[in-house]
């Protein structure tokens, strides 16, 4: 802030300044104008000494580069191995693939409820707003790339930022409709000019809710803060906002801000500040987007949104084009956004006691990481020594050092004294302790960032070869990936959510959005503005031990499975809401496919119906009394079958009889003779046995046939359909 006597000095300094084309700046706007300047300056100057380097570094690893600055990128380097192990994008990619699976296992994550659970008001307002904020986060807003962008950013520059807002644009078309008579006819003047009258129609082109994520850079609050509350207790918020110049100077016009011209625009908006390394880290070295189109209006340049709190506790809001130009008034902040603060949100993942700026998980390994390098290319560098040795050559020799140089398989290399004028300097192979030390490396690295690899598995051979071991490692890295991702949620991703809720109250006049909510909800009551502005609280269900779906679900059914002998708790249960859980945990989205629908509810209950309807029951016993004739006929007919076999083969015993009486043999002669002994036992012995069955089978389906018979008797007495 400045002092009195210094804000004189900047009123007599832009009296000169030209602002509006009417003559000099107001006094009230140079002060705020001065203000804004000032505190951007000290908080770029903090900002440069402690934050970008850091930044710069942390943007480089994540992108697998050496960092700005780095001894790999000097001179001396140039022709030395410069790998960089990808550890930090790995950890990073797997700390997402973590939040993602915590985050979008289930979808019905969001829990939206009244602080007064006995009130059904609040009841009502809170099922509604959890239909309508599900709705625009899954339509309107890219959610999943909001989140996972936003937890990205706290692991690689140590916290987030956003702003949310209510996104409403109007477009406004005039024309000229013409005046007629009675007869439909145009009028027309004295002239023959045909009269007529403006008329201003009014499309709305958006009106919904946003979430816009701010690279860390682009916004500043004071570092003097409280460290768990920096929105609300820094004496400033300045965010810097890329537009094209084009749509400033539109903006500019719809909103009524100072009219600027093009050269103003651009000379006070294109300003080099020193957040640049930071940018051109995370771009790779690209050119600056700044760059392209200059001149133009699709030249970029730097807006600053700046809230300003005064000596009176009152915040100020207002544009700036970079420090050098007004845009807007200075006003109320409340006047501006009726959500005041909570129009930004700022979380990190990594909790550092009094630090307002905590480091990234990046940041946390940046010593391991560039020894981890180091190790590897001075490896790398010894191998190619080995296989390349380095060469002593005399001075004014007589020798090929181009072909020497190229070194190549099979070639030859001129020399005049093959004896003296070269000689090989020897390299030993570099031992185990490098790969060793690497492996040390690996795991301190997988400690600190809470990550489980195979460098973990390989050097802990104790433990990797029992599924209880593996799953101890793993056990250690979840937690501190779960530690990160709950202090995300608390810091960023619930205070985003509660500001939805809010403007969704505040700004939603979409009927349809409104309605299908309410059917969701299944509210009947009226909607109006006392339901949508209730005190709700939101929450987001991932709790610690719930990163892994597997054993989230397996956390979820104990309780279950010691509650089935308690029938009075069981009753209690909501088991539709517990089987959406359970199919979601299955990576089965809520399981609504597997839900029967109110039609084929009714389906099943018509058919259900047409099954007990009596007359359908006695024509379906008639069906089978019928099938059961045709059954005792055809078993009837086998055993007929069976006797007349039975008969033929007593014929022929008999034949056989009188044919051995005749020879004056004994049977059993005449069978050896024949042969056929063994097979007539066998085949007596089938026939037996078919014909006890054939006779137990009759007997069963007879039984059956005469209590079916009872039975359908007594059901067309008990309807009155005797004869029917």
């Amino acid at each position: 802030m400045t002092t009195p006597s210094e804000e004189t000095e900047v009123i007599e300094a832009t009296a000169g300044n030209a602002v509006d084309g009417e003559g000099g700046m107001a006094a009230s706007d140079a002060i705020w104008l001065q203000r804004a300047s000032s505190l951007f300056q000290e908080s770029t100057d903090y900002y440069t000494a402690s934050l970008f380097t850091r930044w710069a570094t942390s943007a480089s690893h994540f992108r697998s580069e050496h960092a700005p600055g780095s001894k790999y990128t000097q001179d001396a380097y140039k022709h030395r191995s410069k790998i960089f192990r990808p550890k930090p994008r790995s950890a990073t990619r797997a700390m997402e693939a973590t939040a993602a699976a915590a985050l979008f296992t289930n979808n019905d994550l969001i829990n939206v409820g009244p602080l007064d659970e006995n009130n059904k008001l609040q009841a009502d307002s809170g099922k509604l707003h959890k239909a309508m904020l599900q709705h625009r986060l899954e339509v309107s807003i890219p959610w999943f790339l909001t989140v996972i962008g936003a937890y990205q950013d706290t692991n690689v520059y140590g916290v987030c930022v956003s702003r949310q807002e209510w996104d409403y644009d109007v477009q406004k078309t005039t024309e000229v409709v013409p005046e007629m008579d009675e007869d439909g006819n145009p009028i027309l003047d004295d002239d023959g000019v045909m009269l007529g009258y403006e008329q201003t129609t009014e499309r709305v082109k958006s009106d919904k809710p946003t979430i816009t994520l701010i690279a860390p850079e682009n916004f500043r609050f004071d570092p003097g803060c409280d460290w768990r509350m920096p929105r609300e207790t820094s004496p400033y918020l300045i965010e810097v906002v890329p537009l094209h110049v084009g749509k400033v100077m539109a903006m500019s016009k719809q909103r009524g801000w100072h009219d600027y011209t093009m050269a103003q625009l651009l000379a006070h908006g294109t300003e080099r500040n020193e957040a640049d390394p930071v940018r051109r880290a995370r771009e790779n070295g690209r050119e600056d987007s700044k760059e392209v189109n200059t001149g133009n209006e699709y030249a970029m340049i730097d807006l600053h949104f700046n809230i300003i709190m005064d000596t009176d506790g009152q915040d100020w809001a207002f544009w700036t084009v970079g420090t050098g130009l007004l845009l807007s008034e200075p006003v109320p902040l409340e006047e501006y956004t009726r959500i005041g603060r909570e129009l930004y949100a700022i979380g990190f993942s990594v909790i550092e006691a009094h630090r307002s700026h905590p480091s990234g998980t990046i940041e946390l390994a940046i010593p391991l990481t560039e020894l981890t390098n180091d190790v590897t290319n001075q490896r790398m560098d010894n191998v190619k020594l080995v296989l390349n040795k380095r060469y002593k050559i005399r001075k004014d020799s007589n020798i090929d050092l181009a072909a020497l140089m190229r070194n190549t398989p099979g070639g030859g290399v001129v020399m005049g004294d093959i004896e003296k004028d070269l000689g090989t300097i020897d390299t030993p192979d570099v031992t185990q302790s490098s790969y060793a030390e690497q492996d040390r490396l690996s795991i301190e690295t997988d400690e600190l960032l809470g990550t489980f690899s195979q460098a973990s598995v390989q050097s802990n051979r104790s433990l990797n070869e029992t599924v209880g071991g593996m799953n101890l490692m793993a056990a250690g890295a979840n937690a501190v990936q779960e530690l990160g991702l709950r202090t995300f949620i608390e810091t960023w991703v619930e205070p985003v959510l509660r500001t939805l809720v809010k403007l969704e109250g505040l700004f939603e006049t979409d009927e349809t959005i409104l309605a299908l909510a309410a059917g969701k909800a299944k509210i009947e009551s009226q909607i109006d503005d006392n339901l949508l502005m209730q005190d709700l609280v939101v929450k987001v269900s991932v709790g610690m031990g719930n990163t892994d779906p597997e054993q989230k679900l397996n956390r979820f059914l104990r309780p279950l499975f010691y509650a089935k002998d308690m029938p009075e708790f069981m009753m209690e249960m909501d088991f539709l809401e517990i089987g959406k859980e359970v199919y979601a945990l299955a990576g089965q989205g809520d399981g609504s496919r597997f839900m029967l629908t109110e039609e084929k509810k009714q389906a099943r209950a018509a058919a259900q119906q047409g099954q007990s309807d009596p007359r359908v029951q006695v024509e379906g016993m008639r069906s089978e009394l019928k099938q059961m004739e045709m059954e005792i006929r055809q078993a009837e007919s086998e055993q007929d079958g069976i006797l007349r076999q039975m008969k033929i083969e007593a014929d022929k015993e008999v034949a056989m009889a009188r044919i051995a009486a005749e020879q004056n043999i004994k049977m059993t002669e005449l069978y050896e003779r024949l042969g056929i002994e063994q097979q007539s036992l066998q085949l007596k012995s089938q026939l037996e046995q078919s014909r006890i069955q054939t006779q137990r089978d009759i007997a069963a389906l007879k039984s059956k046939y005469d209590s079916l018979q009872v039975q359908l008797k007594a059901k067309n007495m008990a309807n009155g359909f005797d004869s029917w």
